[in-house]
């Protein structure tokens, strides 16, 4: 045969050729009878370098897939149960009290200026804008915050040797400058130098009355019809000539609350003199108004409103008669009734918070430094005063200013234990988890009744007022001073306006109220006792003198939170030594220590802090008045050690924050 094939021996489970080419996925390799036959075998267990295909082929089976289940519960269970302790921890042990934060009208001194007795910058004889302007320096200097002045609208107080009081309380203007002072141009030329140099600019806005030469008023008393717009703007009411009022309401300055226009034939109400008829806010034209007038100014940059007599705003809608109080039987005196009808209603909140609604557009809500304030000089201690902060419905004023026993300079004789009780009667109406609650303003001058400026340093007393004043500047609340309080200027013993003479700068002609203008014009008043020896120029360069110290207090306000905004504990008190502390979570702590008395006594620095708060073993001197201390500025002291204290000073120490472990 031309072609043959060796038979070969067919294993019987091998497919045929055939059948491979029916089976695509069965591969036949035709070897030699001499070569081994390849072949695949997978292993039945893992190994140590085993591939990738092995690897997952194995993660596959039960025992791998239980035990990746048990790891996940695991994972998920221990997840659980951090979450759970750190709850625990949170709720059981003690937290950790936020770093305390302080907005621009609490962290530095607020300054008050009568413009007229500040600076006066074209010698006629009057102080004006311009003559603040060129002091910003000086006031810098100080550390002040907030410049605060009093009225300056236009006025039509004709004579104002009458009562320095109802001299800018008369507005015929409110969106004027009174041309005394300047001119608005002047104003905004000081607000801009305020701002350069990081102070605020707050006006007083006598606002519950204008003058009786206010075109509203002379609008008003025209007629009773209604097509008078004005007619409303004021109150107003039928009465018989001056013999029947309208109800047995009470002027603060004694005497009916109501007089008779002849023009109108009707009585208008005045809870002041007749020459300060009161506006009716009750008209919805005369809220209006005084948006109108907090916009004008806020547009020129005015950083707040200090509300004088805000208190009286509103009146009972049906003029009810008042009843007695008890106090006095003199039927023409004011404090004769009880004024129930007339004095802080319900309206006076709503009042401020429309104001704070107008400021919101004005201010920017993640920057302290930008917001508006709005603050009310109560000038009286009272729970009504107090209901001015607001409450749950109305958002009310930032600060209340009310004159406390404890911060008036008037008194002859200072007593450490009454001042600690005062101190600690403030402290307990406060909420001790959100002290300070409502932002107290501690008053470096005395405010008596209602209107009446008195600087309060007493003959002799000098010393007491620094102790004083280091006080002021270590309590909760802002220090509010009246110019020349940071050179110990003195109050006229004779005269009209005994407390606002001129501002004392040097010892030359007029205290330098005129600069070196040697053509100027004498000051409008007389100056104050001592102005050749208290004054700037020499105190300046007294390293120890109240201006001094004054800039110290200041400088070490504006800089520590514990001092700003941190917690106050009154220590150890005796008949003449008070002390308390300043604290403040995660900041240094102070503590000041306060001689009241006319000899030396002893103390401990752990021993005035009862609290137990002072744990360091040394203290920093931080300030001293004058006085033969033992120990100086910059000094470290032991704190356990006992020293002695000079009559009538004060000294603050420092300590560094220590944690304390409470487990």
């Amino acid at each position: 045969m031309a072609n043959e094939y060796k038979q070969q021996d067919v294993d019987p489970q091998t497919p045929s050729v055939k059948d491979a080419s029916d089976t695509a996925e069965i591969d036949i390799d035709i070897v030699n009878d001499n070569e081994p036959v390849a072949v695949d075998l997978k292993p039945d267990k893992p190994y140590a370098g085993m591939g990738k295909e092995d690897l997952l082929r194995f993660s596959q089976t039960p025992f791998w897939c239980r035990f990746r289940a048990v790891l996940l519960v695991i994972f998920f269970l221990t997840w659980l149960v951090l979450i759970a302790a750190s709850v625990a921890f949170i709720v059981v042990f003690p937290r950790c009290k936020p770093t305390p934060t302080a907005t621009w009208w609490q962290t530095k001194p607020i300054y008050n200026i009568f413009t007229r007795s500040f600076y006066d910058s074209d010698g006629d004889g009057n102080g004006d804008l311009k003559g603040i302007e060129m002091k910003v320096n000086y006031l810098k200097s100080l550390g002040i915050g907030t410049v605060k002045l009093y009225p300056i609208f236009t006025d039509s107080n004709e004579s104002i040797a009458t009562n320095l009081t109802r001299f800018g309380f008369r507005t015929s203007n409110f969106t004027d400058i009174d041309p005394m002072y300047g001119n608005l141009a002047d104003f905004e030329s000081l607000v801009t130098a305020l701002h350069k140099n990081n102070m605020k600019l707050v006006l007083d806005w006598v606002i519950n009355h204008t003058s009786d030469k206010h075109r509203w008023f002379k609008e008003s008393r025209k007629s009773n019809s209604p097509t008078n717009p004005y007619r409303n703007y004021y109150v107003w009411a039928p009465c018989d000539n001056s013999t029947h009022k309208p109800n047995n309401w009470l002027s603060v300055r004694g005497g009916s609350a109501w007089t008779y226009d002849s023009q109108r034939k009707e009585c208008y109400l005045h809870q002041f003199s007749a020459e300060e008829p009161d506006l009716n806010f009750r008209s919805m034209m005369v809220r209006e108004e005084m948006d109108k007038i907090a916009r004008f100014w806020l547009d020129r940059g005015v950083d707040g409103f200090n509300l004088v007599r805000l208190q009286f705003l509103v009146e009972d809608y049906d003029l009810r008669d008042s009843k007695p109080s008890g106090k006095t039987n003199v039927t023409d005196s004011y404090d004769y009734l009880d004024h129930e009808y007339t004095f802080v209603l319900p309206g006076c909140k709503a009042i401020i918070n429309r104001l704070l609604h107008i400021m919101q557009n004005y201010s920017t809500d993640s920057d302290s430094d930008d917001k508006r304030a709005v603050f009310v000089d109560a000038l009286e201690p009272s729970e009504d005063a107090r209901r001015l902060y607001g409450d749950d419905i109305y958002k009310g004023a930032d600060i209340v200013f009310q004159p406390r026993s404890h911060v008036m300079l008037l008194m002859p004789v200072v007593n450490a234990t009454s001042l600690a009780e005062s101190l600690n009667g403030s402290m307990s109406r406060e909420p001790s988890e959100n002290w300070p609650g409502e932002w107290p303003a501690t008053l470096l001058y005395h405010r008596s009744g209602f209107d009446d400026i008195a600087r309060g340093v007493p003959v002799m007393k000098d010393r007491v007022a620094d102790t004083l004043k280091a006080m002021t500047f270590l309590l909760p609340a802002t220090p509010v001073v009246l110019y020349g309080n940071e050179i110990g200027q003195l109050q006229a013993s004779s005269g009209a306006y005994p407390a606002v003479r001129p501002m004392q700068w040097d010892n030359t002609t007029n205290a330098g109220f005129s600069g070196n203008d040697t053509t100027a014009s004498a000051p409008w008043i007389s100056l104050a006792p001592k102005w050749d020896t208290l004054n700037v120029q020499i105190q300046n360069v007294n390293k120890i003198s109240p201006l001094s110290q004054f800039r110290q207090l200041s400088a070490l306000r504006g800089k520590e939170a514990s001092i700003q905004a941190g917690l106050m504990t009154v220590g150890y008190t005796t008949h003449q030594i008070l002390s308390f502390v300043r604290h403040a979570d995660g900041h240094p702590g102070f503590l000041l220590v306060c001689n009241f008395g006319s000899t030396a006594d002893m103390f401990k620095p752990q021993q005035m802090a009862k609290s137990e708060l002072i744990h360091s073993e040394n203290m920093e001197v931080e300030f001293v008045t004058g006085g033969d201390f033992p120990f100086k500025k910059g000094d470290t002291v032991q704190s356990g050690k006992q020293f002695v204290m000079p009559p009538e000073s004060a000294a603050i120490f420092r300590w560094e924050y220590e944690i304390k472990n409470h487990l």
